[in-house]
């Protein structure tokens, strides 16, 4: 029997008998009434959601970084090319 099929009972194979039921709320309402989200996050850590949004880009690009030493042998170097005012999204990985 191929899966996910049903039989001939009209039953599905056990490997696809899970599934989740569909959700009661939205995120938003799910984030309000759980004190989660962006907003829980910022007002917790005290910043602003900018500032949360820079943090958790520097953070990917230093797992860039890790992942392309690791990959090349090579050393890598994060910097800024450029003022924040001119754009914030200014980090530049080098290889040397």
């Amino acid at each position: 029997m191929a899966s996910g099929s049903s039989d001939s009972s009209g039953k599905k194979d056990s490997a696809h008998a899970h599934e989740t039921a569909p959700p009661t709320e939205s995120t938003e309402e799910f984030d309000q009434a759980n004190n989660t989200g962006i907003s829980a996050i910022t007002e917790a850590l005290e910043i602003s959601k900018e500032e949360l949004v820079a943090a958790c880009k520097t953070i990917i690009n230093f797992g860039r970084a890790m992942w392309l030493s690791s990959k090349t042998g090579l050393k890598t170097e994060i910097c800024s090319y450029c003022e924040d005012e001119v754009t914030p999204q200014n980090m530049l990985i080098l290889l040397h």
